[in-house]
């Protein structure tokens, strides 16, 4: 399944691809391009199936998002936090420097890192 945003107009091109692939033992959520938060409602509607589903292993690839917005970080840490509780796992991969400065900055390299 892949969804782009086309929030900011009609001729301009996608901020945000997700792309979610089901592989043998996990599900690979791969972000690419920008989160910023007009795309927040795209990554938001990915995840909600993601969600119902309630796979055991979530792996988000970060290495081609290159800006998220705390919007967008929120969601990110709403769904870890409600896949954990759920007894599922949810790691994070091949953070772009720029969402690795973000992650440290707001503390959440615990969570995120």
């Amino acid at each position: 399944m892949s969804v782009s945003s086309t929030a900011r107009g009609a001729l301009a091109a996608p901020k945000l691809e997700v792309v979610v692939s089901d592989l043998p033992d996990e599900v690979l959520v791969c972000l690419k391009g920008e989160a910023g938060y007009l795309e927040a409602e795209v990554l938001s509607a990915a995840l909600r199936p993601l969600s119902a589903r309630r796979p055991q292993l979530v792996t988000f690839e970060l290495s081609e998002l290159c800006l998220i917005s705390s919007l967008a970080l929120g969601i990110l840490v709403n769904y870890h936090r409600t896949t954990v509780r759920n007894g599922g796992q949810v790691r994070f991969r091949g953070h772009h420097p720029n969402i690795r400065d973000v992650i440290e900055q707001t503390k959440l390299l615990m969570l995120l890192g």
